[in-house]
């Protein structure tokens, strides 16, 4: 099973998005403006041929069978679709979803799921063939963002933007994947918001167990340097009970407070707390 195997090893959301792609439903018009597309992302002039190369196997099979379908004139050898240069003429494209999805199945690639950012880019051997590409996105009603380098003698255009690679998705027709996109969207911001209310949760744990550590320390030394006289009743019994439950929240004390018919609000509570902090420091710095 050579074939099967092959076909799950190169298995990724790149690979998805361009088996979508060359699984489109193409007419004879659709299918030219692909192939164009596919030849000035992936050609390499030899001479008046381009020499155009991808490295999946069933995307061969597959773009072999539409150029036989299609009657389109090439040659393969040694693993490349070879084309008439003079035959395309790149100046006349007649569908522009079909081109770009034919630049993408040819160089184009989307981050894997896993990663940190997001990003999709396509690119192309010569300035001149990029040029064409990039010359009917930058004239394109909507505003892609497109992010424009050179690197490793290719022309590379990219995108980082969350809502302009979901537009692009669509543009190119693939729509399947772009639900998809969509969904991890989802799925990675509602994780990220989890992680977030995680560690806002974590951090006001942490605030109130110092909070109460250092409570517990205020009235343990009213209790041993006999400072109980400056406190009323209300206020020892809050404070014993601060000891007893140390990280109870002052709603729960509150609570246990008006079972002993002590009514008080919460922020009495935080009044009778600032009142035992001021009578510990002023203490405390007299000791």
């Amino acid at each position: 099973m050579p074939f099967l195997w092959w076909r799950e090893s190169t298995m990724s959301f790149s690979y998805d998005i361009k088996w979508e792609l060359i699984n489109s439903k193409f007419n004879s018009s659709k299918f030219k403006s692909f192939v164009k597309g596919f030849v000035l992302a992936s050609g390499v002039k030899k001479e008046d041929k381009l020499w155009c190369k991808i490295n999946s196997f069933d995307l061969i099979e597959k773009f072999k069978e539409l150029l036989n379908n299609f009657k389109f004139q090439y040659q393969f050898e040694k693993g490349n679709f070879i084309f008439e240069a003079k035959k395309l003429n790149f100046k006349n494209i007649t569908n522009f979803t079909s081109f770009y999805a034919g630049v993408f199945v040819a160089r184009g690639s989307i981050s894997k799921e896993e990663a940190n950012s997001y990003h999709l880019e396509f690119s192309s051997n010569y300035q001149d063939y990029f040029n064409l590409i990039m010359e009917r996105i930058l004239k394109h009603e909507y505003d892609f963002h497109f992010n424009i380098l050179t690197k490793k003698n290719k022309y590379v255009a990219y995108l980082k933007r969350v809502s302009s690679i979901s537009t692009f998705l669509q543009g190119i027709g693939a729509l399947n994947n772009y639900f998809i996109f969509e969904e991890r969207k989802i799925n990675r911001d509602m994780k990220s918001a989890m992680v977030k209310f995680t560690n806002l949760d974590v951090q006001n744990s942490l605030k109130i167990v110092n909070s109460s550590k250092q409570h517990c320390t205020y009235i343990n030394f009213v209790y041993q340097k006999n400072l109980k006289y400056l406190f009323n009743e209300k206020e020892l019994a809050f404070f014993d009970l601060k000891l007893e439950y140390p990280y109870l929240s002052l709603e729960g004390i509150k609570e246990l407070l008006e079972k002993r018919n002590i009514y008080i609000s919460k922020s009495g509570l935080n009044h009778w707390l600032i009142k035992l902090k001021k009578i510990y420091l002023n203490n405390k710095e007299n000791k």
